[in-house]
């Protein structure tokens, strides 16, 4: 027989894809755990903070998505490797093929194991919330469908490559077709659920044109720990209140509903937004007190913080003093629709002030503790408190806008959590001088105030231009011209956009 590179690679390959699409579907259907998602966590326990902030500014909303591609492509490099170190002899004949099922089904669920083993160990509980029996049940159910997959393929392309030229090349296309089908569904599934790991982070695909007031959701940024984040059912979801009360609570997302509920405009940015970025939005959310919470629970003498826990095992903290204010709320709708899974779903912290990191999303756990406790970001080495600092962005012009030098509008938006904006100034002369923007009023003391500015252009002016914008909170500080990196207490610094006068 006369054989090609593609009569030995097809059928590997054709099986790789569909035993990872396998395991993504049970992802989807029991919630194990990926080999992707031992690899994320794995890099995110080894590289400093610092550098993976570095990351997150390089690669953006794509990042996720970009890192998912690259395991998914060593995986099926993995099972490609088992097939083709252990199975030499397979294209023989389809006897011979079948004859390799199970050592390359050894070879595979060796090489994966031992991937997994290595993440495993630079992590500190990858599967704590899946177990080993439910991931090497996977892992076995993946290894079997490669081996299945990879040797009928083989059987059909052997017969179907060695068919003699006089035979027509009907046969031949035959023989392919069905492992190609098989390949292009494995690719659907798969380019879904990457699809879905880049739906994080920025949203608005427009720079130049102002921005709205309240954020729809399907635009609000999203940011999460996770690859792929879980899929919560309010069905048989609790929150449990423990640790120093007099009363235990374990609230149903019934009783939940149930309790007086309050509406509040509320900014959310993320710690890791750079200058001028667009992680950060407005929305109207409806939800509970944090406070009418704790007090139904009764809080213990000496206690002075929360730990918050999540469905996915993210942590966070507050102080009790900061838990307690009004404006502190656990959140179940998100501009009158109930959360979005991205969101947060059922139930999310809202703490006005501070950076998004510290409103944790799909909430099961606040125990009340006489100690602090780092958070999940906060052991990586970002700040503990994150004070939201004050920031301007400029959203139109748009950068490397070309202006005739009649009047313009410049417009943005300021935000110092929940200290309010007191005044928005807007310089064209590389900070000489600055000059007073309009502020609309905010739609609550917790949102961010979107301004605009008449710029009658002067004369003078020709060829290209730095627009900067700067802020002074409600407390009267102006924010600092200093620009410093999101890591570790968020960015700070002037936005600026550059535009040509004509």
């Amino acid at each position: 027989m006369k054989h090609s590179p593609f009569a030995d690679l097809y059928p590997p390959v054709v099986g790789a894809l569909v035993a990872i699409a396998a395991t993504l579907i049970a992802r989807n259907l029991f919630g194990t755990r990926l080999l992707a998602e031992l690899s994320l966590d794995a890099m995110v326990e080894v590289l400093p903070g610092r550098d993976f902030s570095t990351l997150l500014g390089v690669f953006g909303k794509y990042g996720k998505a970009l890192f998912f591609l690259s395991v998914l492509v060593a995986e099926v490099a993995l099972f490609v490797a088992a097939w083709t170190g252990l199975a030499r002899t397979h294209r023989s004949s389809p006897a011979d093929a079948a004859r390799q099922a199970l050592p390359a089904a050894l070879a595979s669920a060796a090489l994966l194991l031992a991937a997994s083993g290595v993440l495993i160990a630079l992590t500190d509980a990858s599967l704590r919330d899946t177990g080993w029996g439910e991931y090497l049940a996977v892992t076995a159910l993946a290894c079997v469908v490669f081996a299945a997959i990879t040797v009928t393929a083989s059987a059909l392309a052997a017969v179907a490559i060695d068919t003699p030229a006089a035979d027509g090349s009907r046969r031949r296309v035959l023989g392919l077709l069905p492992g190609l089908a098989l390949g292009g569904l494995a690719l659907v599934v798969i380019g879904h659920v990457i699809r879905d790991a880049a739906s994080g982070g920025i949203q608005r695909s427009r720079r130049d044109q102002p921005t709205p007031a309240v954020t729809p959701n399907a635009e609000f940024y999203t940011i999460s720990k996770n690859l792929i984040d879980p899929q919560v059912s309010s069905s048989g979801w609790t929150l449990d209140v423990s640790g120093l009360v007099d009363n235990r609570l374990a609230i149903t997302y019934e009783q939940l509903l149930a309790l007086p509920a309050r509406d509040q405009y509320t900014t959310l940015q993320c710690i890791s937004n750079f200058f001028g970025d667009e992680l950060i939005g407005n929305a109207l959310w409806r939800g509970v007190s944090l406070s009418s919470v704790l007090t139904k629970a009764g809080l213990q003498p000496g206690a002075t913080h929360l730990l918050f826990r999540s469905d996915d095992g993210y942590t966070d903290s507050l102080p009790l003093d900061f838990a307690m204010r009004e404006q502190v709320m656990l959140a179940y709708e998100m501009n009158g629709e109930p959360l979005p899974r991205e969101h947060g779903f059922p139930l999310r912290l809202l703490a006005p002030g501070i950076y998004g990191m510290k409103h944790p999303k799909r909430l099961t756990v606040i125990v009340v503790m006489d100690e602090e406790v780092l958070g999940f970001w906060q052991q990586r080495g970002w700040s503990q408190t994150a004070r939201m600092n004050t920031s301007v962005r400029i959203d139109v012009p748009g950068p490397g806008s070309s202006l005739d030098g009649s009047p313009s509008v410049v417009e943005g938006i300021a935000f110092s959590g929940d200290r309010g904006i007191a005044k928005v100034e807007v310089s064209d002369d590389g900070g000489s001088s600055w000059q007073p923007a309009q502020l609309k009023a905010p739609l609550g003391p917790y949102t961010w105030v979107l301004w605009r500015f008449d710029w009658l252009l002067s004369n003078s002016l020709r060829g290209p231009v730095d627009l900067q914008a700067r802020a002074t909170d409600g407390a009267g500080e102006t924010q600092t011209a200093d620009r410093a990196q999101p890591f570790p207490s968020g960015a700070t610094g002037y936005h600026s956009v550059g535009i040509s006068l004509g």
